[in-house]
């Protein structure tokens, strides 16, 4: 995803947590936040060293205690201090390196590893004209693991239905045990993806209850 190297001021619920962290870097990036037993993708669109304004897609209140993966060397403890619709405002229990941050942006042209949302959900394996059921525990936006009974050869193409995000064209980056990791051939959008975390989420409380 595209990063915009710029200045910009984040509303005041987070200056007033952290008064000195005056300078946000806007990078509108890709993220993970792990909220008690539930995570879900975020679109992080500004940062500092003491807190983020991130866009949010699942359920967040002022005083949540999260955990924001950004693909850095640690993941980032952080408390909501404002919500408004979509948007919260973290406050970081401990300052970030912001030339870590920066960094990584920097190096946006190469390949970095989308952050991976657990999920407990099942999909169909299309190889050839044979379907075989699948077992679904983690995917991003650019693939996913599954277990699957069959044997796979590394390379192949295959196609995986999903209910809710379509036929998936992808190939077979690994295998291991009945375990195997799919590289789609074109990246779900953050929006479908979030839309269809939340929805296997909501499944998993109804089938608890």
């Amino acid at each position: 995803m595209a990063s915009t190297l710029t200045l910009s001021v984040v509303p005041g619920a987070i200056a007033g947590e952290r008064r000195n962290s005056e300078r946000h870097m806007t990078i509108f990036r890709a993220g993970k936040i792990a909220h008690r037993d539930r995570e879900n993708l975020c679109l992080v669109r500004n940062i500092s060293n003491g807190g983020a304004m991130a866009q949010v897609f699942q359920d967040l209140t002022v005083d949540d205690r999260i955990t924001l993966d950004l693909r850095l060397e640690e993941r980032i403890s952080a408390r909501i201090v404002w919500a408004r619709a979509e948007l919260v405002g973290l406050a970081f229990d401990q300052p970030i390196d912001m030339a870590e941050v920066l960094r990584s942006e920097l190096a946006h042209g190469q390949r970095r590893r989308a952050p991976r949302v657990n999920v407990d959900a099942t999909g169909r394996l299309q190889i050839g004209e044979l379907f075989h059921a699948v077992a679904i525990d983690n995917v991003s936006q650019t693939g996913t693991r599954i277990l699957c009974p069959e044997p796979l050869e590394v390379g192949a193409e295959v196609r995986l239905w999903i209910d809710g995000l379509g036929p998936m064209l992808s190939f077979v980056r690994w295998t291991s045990n009945g375990i195997a990791g799919l590289a789609f051939c074109r990246s779900v959008s953050i929006w479908d993806l979030t839309t269809w975390v939340r929805k296997q989420t909501l499944t998993s409380v109804f089938r608890a209850v």
